[in-house]
């Protein structure tokens, strides 16, 4: 397991050498889109405001791994890319609660892993 430094910005690049991969990582939090509602017995129509949210990119030696998916907490961001051959994981883990990651706390109460395939087997 390996942390991997982040700063508290709405968006960052980190280029890193993970188990021999030339990694990149982009990070950045985007308003996740609301839904529109008609509710019954009425024209009004209603929108509900989406929430922030953070997303990634993980590319190996500049070919795209994953593509725009969420972070949640504690939840391994390549679960269903391991076909494509990079070797471990990412998680995001909330060091102080049980919260959805927001970037006003990375490199702080949100904390960025990388796990090997040693990790990954225990």
């Amino acid at each position: 397991m390996q942390s991997i430094p982040l700063l508290a910005v709405p968006s960052q690049t980190l280029s890193v050498v993970l188990a021999g991969q030339n990694t990149q990582i982009n990070l950045y939090s985007l308003q996740t889109p609301g839904d529109i509602l008609n509710p019954a017995n009425s024209s009004a129509t209603t929108e509900l405001q989406g929430y922030p949210a953070l997303y990634a990119d993980v590319l190996l030696a500049g070919v795209s791994i994953i593509a725009c998916r969420i972070v949640r907490n504690g939840i391994r961001w390549l679960l269903d890319a391991g076909y494509q051959g990079y070797s471990g994981d990412f998680v995001m883990v909330d060091t102080q609660a049980n919260t959805e990651p927001v970037y006003t706390g990375l490199g702080g109460q949100y904390q960025l892993v990388y796990l090997s395939t040693a990790d990954l087997a225990t």
